[in-house]
């Protein structure tokens, strides 16, 4: 009989935000089937809540991901819909993504650990420190929360897993990791040089930390002093609160024939674009967060 894990992961399949971190739960637990786990992931869409793919609980109405009807199910009904659902005895290991400590999450990780006393709770920190991310009142407030609760964790979790260089969080020994990609579902690209051309890819829902606007900086410089003999295109695929700053650069700086932008793309489709360019973009600002070292998603 195949030993059983619980994944938690509290994000929300129809958010388009969540594209690159539902990749990354979805390689994760394909990771440990193939280490031959039984493997059940709860999650969220618009409807209710997911066991795996299938929906289990559905929500008298539709909730858009950052409702305040979705933020009140968060806190107040999302663990013991859990408690309620799953044979949390069943389960000799458990990987939770943090989501912020609050009364919920701790009630439902004592339930964890009170249905089988011999259950290993690992405790993925995707982002640490994370608090220069959090904007706005209702994220002071959870930030309040979090403060206040985060110090019970240890109570319950047997490890925290990072991606930065901390020995411990909160009091708690961190293993460091790093983020990675599904071979199988990410084909090469087959991208062929172009003379005098160089042609750029970057992914993702962005934000100001993640430092686009050093690129399209750049970009303004180097076409400022005349038509350049090597021509740099960029594609900025996605969505998130500081696109509309971006293109307002691009338009501002006259590069709209240089820089496009693109909806968020999936699947075939974003093979397609990667295909097409030679170079792909990652994070370039994690230190607007106070990072040293970063593990940024990979798409």
């Amino acid at each position: 009989m195949k030993k059983k894990a619980l994944f938690y992961c509290r994000v929300n399949r129809d958010d388009c935000a969540n594209a690159g971190v539902i990749k990354k739960c979805r390689g994760q637990v394909k990771g440990l089937r193939q280490l031959g786990w039984e493997v059940d992931m709860v999650w969220l869409c618009n409807e209710g809540v997911l066991l795996n793919e299938e929906l289990v609980y559905q929500f008298k109405k539709s909730m858009k991901p950052h409702s305040l009807g979705m933020y009140f199910f968060y806190y107040f009904r999302w663990h013991r819909v859990l408690k309620r659902m799953l044979a949390l005895g069943s389960y000799e290991f458990c990987y939770a993504r943090y989501e912020l400590s609050h009364p919920g999450l701790l009630s439902f990780f004592k339930k964890v650990k009170t249905a089988n006393p011999a259950t290993r709770l690992v405790l993925e920190i995707p982002t640490y420190p994370y608090a220069k991310e959090m904007k706005g009142g209702l994220r002071k407030i959870q930030l309040l929360l979090d403060w206040l609760y985060r110090g019970r964790l240890k109570k319950y979790v047997t490890l925290v897993v990072g991606f930065g260089a901390e020995k411990k969080i909160f009091g708690m020994e961190a293993l460091s990791i790093v983020n990675g990609i599904d071979l199988d579902d990410i084909p090469v690209s087959n991208a062929k040089p172009e003379p005098g051309v160089i042609r750029l890819i970057a992914v993702g829902y962005w934000q100001y930390w993640h430092g686009l606007d050093r690129l399209l900086e750049g970009l303004a410089a180097y076409y400022s002093g005349g038509l350049p003999a090597t021509k740099v295109h960029l594609l900025v695929v996605g969505e998130g609160s500081e696109l509309s700053n971006l293109k307002r650069f691009t338009e501002n700086n006259s590069l709209s024939e240089w820089v496009k932008y693109s909806p968020p793309l999936d699947g075939e489709k974003l093979n397609e674009a990667f295909k097409v360019a030679g170079i792909g973009i990652g994070d370039l600002a994690s230190h607007r967060k106070g990072f040293k070292t970063a593990q940024p998603l990979k798409h």
